[in-house]
């Protein structure tokens, strides 16, 4: 959900202050005692927002034995990305002393330089990729925003989720997946296609099975 300990304080204040802004307006009084408060807004549930991904191996059945997360993220500024690296190494303080694997995509009208630079300077491993959106950067533009050339070029997010996880084997650390909604969602998919279980069953993510020609504009 919204977690005010993750980045989301900002975002849950700032719906808070919306609700309340709108019910000033609204002069009845049976749909005012219907306010949501700032707990509820805290307990909301947003998909794709620092959320942790369980990654099942063979022996195991359900995500309550997983040990190990992809963290999904739709961060797509400069801010936001620097946010979600300052809360992966809150959340997961064994990420100082390990990898950050970082799965990043973006959309041609970001500001995709700084965010490059951003994941340049958190990242121990940096794998990018394209989603299947019209929105999204090319890979080989996105490639030359990184200061770094050891980069991993991935065309499809599917095969970026695949490098990731294999990386993750033989380095260990944390993966993290950002830089837009457009990537979050792939990831999500992926989640859908091979890890169904660890999504409730009617999750939006599994909607793509059923109709593989739905992306996302």
């Amino acid at each position: 959900g919204i977690n005010a300990e993750y980045g989301q304080d900002v975002n849950s204040s700032l719906a808070e202050a919306a609700i309340k802004y709108i019910l000033s307006k609204e002069e009845d009084t049976e749909k005012k005692t219907r306010y949501i408060d700032k707990k509820s807004i805290r307990n909301c549930y947003w998909p794709g927002r620092f959320e942790l991904l369980p990654i099942l191996t063979s022996n195991e059945k359900n995500d309550r034995n997983s040990s190990k997360f992809l963290i999904a993220d739709c961060a797509h500024n400069e801010q936001s990305v620097e946010l979600l690296f300052e809360n992966v190494r809150k959340a997961f303080p064994e990420a100082s002393s390990s990898s950050i694997i970082c799965l990043f995509g973006a959309g041609q009208y970001k500001n995709c330089k700084e965010m490059a630079q951003v994941v340049s300077k958190n990242a121990d491993h940096i794998i990018i990729s394209k989603a299947n959106n019209s929105k999204a950067m090319p890979i080989d533009t996105l490639e030359t925003l990184f200061p770094t050339s050891n980069i991993q070029k991935t065309q499809k997010v599917s095969q970026g989720v695949e490098a990731a996880l294999k990386c993750q084997q033989e380095h260990g650390g944390v993966i993290v997946a950002t830089g837009s909604i457009l990537i979050a969602a792939e990831v999500r998919e992926y989640w859908a296609d091979n890890f169904p279980q660890t999504l409730s069953a009617d999750d939006w993510a599994h909607r793509h099975i059923r109709d593989p020609s739905d992306t996302w504009g």
